[in-house]
């Protein structure tokens, strides 16, 4: 697969996270496991994250529409993640990198419960402003970063 311009990119055989991870044995179920959700992700398409969902937050309380998609994104890539280190498949790696691209799009990493700029400070606006001077970082934003170095 060839992307950046010409530079191929593929995952070496001889490629692993840990320089001693061939000395360890991961366990059957725990293999399968991954395997297992990798497989899943496979078959599904990817759910976008809507500015009304984000909005539902403040305008009902409830968590649940947005949050679920969030996490379920960051699950769902991980999953891929270390279903590739196993098995070395390109389908993984591919989906893999539509989960990256969409979670790099995302207008915000801040859950809506974190948006500070509900509060009055910030004249309760609903949605995040991409262009504000205001830059808002919480728990699920700095470990998405994280999650996206660790990938990289």
């Amino acid at each position: 697969m060839i992307l950046f311009g010409n530079k191929p990119f593929r995952l070496k055989e001889d490629f692993e996270i840990y320089s001693d991870l061939k000395e360890k044995t991961l366990r059957q179920d725990i293999k399968s496991t991954i395997i297992d959700a990798a497989n899943e992700v496979l078959n599904t398409d990817l759910i976008p994250l809507t500015a009304t969902q984000y909005m539902n937050f403040a305008e009902t309380g409830s968590r649940a529409a947005y949050d679920v998609n969030f996490h379920g994104r960051r699950n769902k890539l991980m999953a891929l993640v270390m279903a590739c280190f196993y098995e070395k498949k390109e389908e993984y790696l591919r989906k893999m990198l539509d989960y990256v691209w969409a979670i790099c799009e995302e207008s915000t990493w801040v859950i809506p419960a974190h948006n500070v700029s509900l509060n009055d400070e910030y004249h309760g606006k609903i949605l995040t402003d991409t262009f504000e001077t205001h830059v808002e970082v919480d728990l699920f934003s700095a470990a998405t970063g994280a999650m996206l170095s660790m990938i990289y």
